[in-house]
């Protein structure tokens, strides 16, 4: 019995990646701060995000996950100057395929994490960075800029096109700053019509002790023609043609916005339903059907 015992016990060796992934609900990781949690995503990853709800393009999720498992996720995949939702879909999919093959258990709600709401990601933070303490190596190098460009350029590589300027903090694009106009510019033009106009010459003619009028001549009145061209560059209200091209236009406007939400939530409706049959063929036993379904949902 002893025999049979030990050989059942010490023939499968055991997961340890699997006991370091249990993470209960009331643990301390779930009462991170906000500020905690973006402190150690800047200074480990070189991220520049101000607010948790910027990790909802699923690429910060995907590098975390990569900083424990070199080399397991493929970032290359991955659009870190993603904007739009077809875009994140792309990266919560090589999110949810590297679970998948580390068997991480944890679910992803994607369409709660890519409505860009705080609480959504601050909850799934503040899994991953309890996860990344248990698992993190420290002897083990990581330099997060160094792999997400080089991961960044052979994204756009394999896209054949050219990427966009690289971003500044908050998630916003860089921009030089306006050049400021220097004060001697501004003063040089007043200085130049006042030593022309006719009022020097009335200062010069005055008697010795008394002092030049610091007054400013009395404001222009505006001629006929400047009247004119005003009432010129003012749009007419009285043109019925003009009232007729902006009624058309704010009813394609209205009928375009009304479409447009009609096919947002049919996407979305869409996408729960291929969510639902993901997770069914990641519960099921591996068949031929379910593998062929599967090629047909991750095909690009």
């Amino acid at each position: 019995i002893f025999f049979l015992f030990s050989l059942l016990f010490f023939s499968k060796p055991l997961d340890f990646k699997m006991s370091r992934q249990v993470i209960g609900m009331m643990e301390g990781a779930y009462f991170l701060p906000q500020s905690e949690i973006i402190g150690w995503l800047n200074s480990f990853y070189g991220f520049q995000i101000t607010k948790v709800e910027e990790a909802c393009t699923g690429a910060i999720y995907c590098q975390v996950i990569d900083s424990l498992f070199p080399g397991k996720v493929p970032l290359h995949k991955v659009n870190f100057d993603a904007r739009f939702d077809y875009e994140w879909v792309a990266n919560y999919k090589v999110l949810q395929t590297s679970f998948d093959q580390l068997q991480i258990q944890k679910s992803i709600d994607c369409q709660a994490l890519m409505k860009g709401k705080r609480m959504d990601n601050l909850e799934f933070l503040q899994w991953l960075k309890r996860y990344f303490d248990l698992n993190h190596k420290p002897e083990e190098e990581y330099d997060a800029v160094a792999i997400r460009e080089e991961a960044r350029a052979q994204f756009y590589k394999n896209k054949k096109i050219k990427p966009p300027p690289q971003r500044g903090s908050g998630g916003n694009v860089s921009r030089k700053p306006m050049a400021k106009t220097s004060p001697s510019t501004k003063t040089s033009s007043p200085k130049t019509t006042t030593t022309s106009s006719p009022k020097t010459t009335t200062t010069s003619s005055s008697p010795s002790g008394s002092k030049p009028s610091s007054r400013r001549p009395p404001p222009t009145r505006p001629t006929d023609k400047e009247n004119k061209t005003k009432t010129n560059i003012s749009p007419s209200t009285n043109n019925p043609k003009l009232e007729e091209e902006i009624k058309t236009l704010k009813g394609e406007v209205t009928e375009l916005s009304s479409t447009l939400q009609s096919m947002e939530k049919e996407r979305d409706f869409y996408y729960a339903k291929l969510r639902e049959i993901e997770l069914l063929c990641q519960n099921t036993e591996m068949s031929a059907f379910v593998r062929s379904v599967e090629d047909i949902m991750y095909a690009e």
